[in-house]
């Protein structure tokens, strides 16, 4: 198993957290996942940054050409998906109807529309109430929130994406530079987490949807890439990497069970500082591995299609069978293999197509 596979887990591991756990089983949590994620998207930005795009234009294009049209796919199918459950008219509150039973002003609407358009934004929503009067302002927990702005996002869980676009953005600028610049970005980004967490904001949505303080996860991507030239230079025996990407792996399947009572911190640390000593060993075992690859290109297609997935299984039928699926706590299995199946679809015809074209664009340029 390689980085591909990696990534496909930690994928299932948010699915199962937003469906049920897998035959009673629990991988680590999604907020997890998705710091996991971050850390790996910092690796793969460096080393593409530093290896493959002299062009920022050719990286910034090339990326939206990675996460938009399979985002447009999902979003469209997501839109028709509340439209057939009764849309604008509908009893229940749904992306539409939201607006039947709230007010709200024209740049209310241009704001929602856009993030829901582009992604960008959405961890914003995060943050955000809306008041009497239809106007939004930030808030420090949404949880507390009467309405809660997050419902009018067609497809929910691109709110990470739009921290990763973030990301995106300011990475040329930051991953081509010595290792010392990483470290002080990283460094600005933890004195952000300790004055957070000196007021007290440690909870969802601080403790990861924050963009400064999530800008750790992604500089301790860049520095795994860094070291990535010092594992090749020091030739670690073949056995050595196959028992750390072991116990990797190990630590991811049983992470739920491993557990530091009572110590969130410590084991929240303690995983992704494995991710992140690991994931250059991990890449370099699993690079010339087609198939593994191709596994890891429907992690974020699994991301992005799933609650479109828990939704159709939701509404064809009628809740019965999901809430026996539930019972016989065979739910989440069968929101994985349907996620995973309709990833394959989405690849096949939407992205592999792009991806073709992607990577002659890197071609021509070179």
């Amino acid at each position: 198993m390689g980085l591909g596979f990696f990534r496909v887990i930690l994928a299932i591991a948010i699915v199962l957290t937003h469906s049920q756990s897998l035959l009673g089983y629990t991988l680590l949590g999604s907020e997890l996942a998705v710091e996991a994620f971050y850390i790996i998207s910092g690796f793969y930005m460096s080393m593409i940054l530093n290896e493959k795009y002299s062009s920022n234009y050719l990286f910034y294009t090339n990326r939206a050409l990675r996460l938009y049209p399979l985002y447009w796919c999902v979003l469209l199918f997501s839109v028709g998906l509340v439209l057939l459950q009764g849309g604008y008219d509908c009893d229940e509150l749904n992306q539409l109807s939201f607006y039947k039973v709230y007010e709200t002003t024209v740049g209310t609407d241009l704001f929602l529309l856009f993030t829901n358009l582009f992604m960008i934004g959405q961890d914003a929503v995060m943050f955000m109430g809306l008041d009497s009067s239809g106007v939004l302002y930030f808030v420090d927990d949404w949880h507390n929130t009467n309405p809660m702005v997050w419902q009018t996002l067609f497809v929910p869980q691109a709110w990470s994406v739009g921290l990763e676009i973030l990301f995106y953005v300011i990475a040329p600028f930051i991953v081509r530079k010595r290792v010392q610049v990483i470290l002080g970005v990283a460094v600005l980004s933890i004195i952000v987490r300790l004055i957070l967490r000196k007021c007290g904001y440690y909870t969802d949505p601080w403790s990861y949807r924050f963009f400064p303080s999530e800008l750790l996860l992604f500089m301790m991507g860049a520095i795994s890439y860094k070291l990535l030239s010092w594992y090749k230079n020091i030739h670690l025996p073949d056995l050595v990497n196959k028992i750390l990407i072991g116990i990797l792996f190990i630590y991811t399947f049983l992470f739920s069970i491993i557990l530091t009572p009572g110590n969130w911190v410590f084991n929240y640390w303690g995983y992704c500082l494995s991710v992140c000593l690991i994931l250059p060993i991990l890449f370099e075992y699993s690079r010339y591995n087609k198939f593994d690859r191709a596994i890891g290109d429907l992690s974020y297609i699994i991301y992005i299609c799933h609650i479109f997935v828990i939704g159709v299984v939701k509404y064809i039928y009628d809740g019965q069978i999901a809430k026996a699926a539930v019972e016989n706590n065979v739910y989440g299995l069968a929101i994985v293999i349907l996620s995973v199946g309709f990833a394959f679809i989405l690849k096949k015809f939407v992205q592999d197509p792009i991806d073709r074209w992607r990577w002659q664009r890197v071609k021509e340029q070179n």
